[in-house]
């Protein structure tokens, strides 16, 4: 029955929570009609028109999400809170200008909330714009003095406008203002601290606190959920992987799918040079990259593989796959990403990058058979100490760079997967490119890829920084990536070999299988 009400109010149901909780469990298509027909029913009701435009927008129906946030902004008008809401809606369909447009918006009418302030300072400081981040955390401030999470920011911007000391000073005084509400805030700054004594080369001091930061997230709810699927999707692939054999691949090469746009799969561990690497190639007018949507694992591979025995997938049941199946599928996967990078591929050479997505390999070549793999490496002791000090959004393959000794697992799992992989695949549909060689020289690693996938030299590849001022970075190596190449990254796992020492025997005959 459709509401009666025709003012706009915010309100949560039993509805609305039945559809999170089929989102939740991966039901998308269930999910999505159960958040629509709610939204048909309340149309004054903010929550509902929130949820189904997250709802879309993560699913790539961009279109579908736009015209709930209109709805949204239509009804609230000026109300500074409601419009913070509009923004998060924004960020949720991969419109980043429109939600900071949002923001602005907000804060134009004198009377946003101090939680848009800190928002919109976290966009600008990943955007680096890094005085117009100064000034709206410290507006933040202001209203919530010495709340935690402005109290990073604050120290984030600092360190990076080069004022060291006085970022380390704020961050050592996280320790006192962080109640238990704030964990995951101080774990974030000890771990920015540790960065800051890293670069000082106090590297036992970095260790300390890094481990005082891992202590936190280990602690963390959450945590042994995740640790269980890293398990279960470990033991999964690796049964899988079993039944797998060149036949199989060469069968599926064979088969062919039409498919309208030539692809690379850009992966490797993660913090194995994959964001470099992404962010040159972008730069050639007849590439195009989707850094990092995972609309393949999330959504395309779900909907195969609903209602099937996954969990005990093998080769055969694979190659079983019914080509009317496999052609709407692959129509979906490039509307996603289309839908994500917000416009279309053309004639260009698609790069879909996902790192830590060698579990994915096999199945997108049989989904997708022309597909092509560059597949970056970088010394795995270098990958295990770089992983162990990012800070990442946690899911099934973060959570285990909170420990030493399963970051060497997963390092060492991951490109052991690759190794059994790149066999069994043909010669030519796979490349690797190693991240010392890019930074040794980084333009012309860049030309040996871009010549592989049949294109040829731009001198304009060289301005590649220039792009990514424009388009943005959404990995965590924003920072980064964003600045000149520089050597230090190289060999950095020798600062740290004390600790590295306990694993080394287990990683040598990999780094002698890799040419390290």
């Amino acid at each position: 029955m459709r509401s009666k009400r025709k003012d706009p109010y915010y309100q949560d149901g039993v509805g609305l929570q039945e559809a999170r909780e089929m989102w939740n469990a991966g039901d998308y298509t269930r999910a999505l009609r159960l958040f629509e027909r709610i939204s048909k029913r309340e149309p004054y009701n903010l929550k509902a028109l929130q949820d189904t435009a997250y709802a879309f927008g993560q699913h790539f129906e961009i279109d579908k999400a736009t015209r709930y946030i209109k709805r949204m902004e239509h009804l609230v008008g000026n109300d500074p809170g409601a419009l913070h809401v509009v923004a998060d809606a924004w960020t949720s369909a991969y419109r980043p200008q429109k939600a900071m447009r949002s923001l602005e918006r907000a804060i134009e009418t004198g009377n946003a909330r101090a939680e848009t302030y800190l928002s919109m300072a976290m966009m600008e400081e990943r955007s680096h714009r890094l005085e117009n981040a100064m000034g709206l955390v410290n507006r933040y401030l202001f209203a919530r003095p010495n709340a935690p999470d402005g109290l990073r920011l604050q120290a984030l911007i600092l360190r990076r406008q080069g004022e060291v000391e006085q970022a380390k000073v704020i961050y050592q005084s996280l320790r006192e203002c962080c109640g238990p509400k704030d964990q995951m805030v101080l774990a974030q700054g000890l771990n920015d601290l540790a960065q800051i004594h890293d670069k000082e080369q106090d590297y036992e001091t970095a260790m300390t606190t890094l481990a005082e930061s891992k202590l936190i997230l280990q602690r963390h709810s959450g945590m042994e959920a995740l640790l269980a699927r890293e398990r279960q999707e470990r033991h999964w692939f690796d049964r899988f992987l079993g039944t797998l054999t060149p036949g199989h691949i060469e069968e599926w090469v064979s088969l062919g799918v039409d498919c309208p746009h030539n692809q690379v799969i850009l992966t490797g561990c993660p913090r194995s040079g994959t964001t470099l690497i992404e962010k040159v190639l972008d730069a050639h007018t007849g590439i195009v990259s989707a850094e990092e949507l995972g609309a393949f694992p999330t959504y395309t591979l779900s909907s195969v593989l609903r209602g099937m025995e996954s969990e005990h997938l093998h080769a055969d049941s694979v190659s079983a796959w019914t080509r009317p199946l496999i052609r709407r599928e692959v129509r979906n996967y490039y509307r996603y990403i289309e839908a994500g990078i917000g416009e279309r591929i053309g004639g260009r050479v698609l790069v879909d990058k996902i790192p830590s997505n060698t579990m994915m390999i096999p199945l997108m070549v049989r989904m997708i058979p022309s597909t092509r793999v560059l597949y970056a490496l970088r010394d795995p002791r270098d990958i295990i100490i770089s992983c162990y000090f990012c800070w990442m959004e946690q899911n099934s393959v973060s959570v285990c760079f909170n420990d030493i000794e399963k970051t060497v697992q997963r390092t060492i799992c991951e490109l052991q997967w690759w190794q059994q992989i790149k066999e069994l695949l043909p010669e030519d549909r796979w490349r690797e490119t190693k991240y010392e060689n890019a930074v040794d020289d980084l333009m012309g690693e860049s030309q040996n890829v871009i010549e592989w996938m049949g294109l040829t030299w731009e001198k304009g590849v060289e301005n590649y920084r220039s792009q990514i001022r424009n388009k943005g970075v959404t990995s965590p190596t924003y920072e980064a990536v964003s600045k000149p190449v520089y050597r230090g990254a190289v060999e950095r796992w020798r600062n740290y070999e004390k600790h590295m020492a306990p694993h080394l025997d287990k990683l040598e005959p990999l780094l002698a299988n890799l040419g390290y």
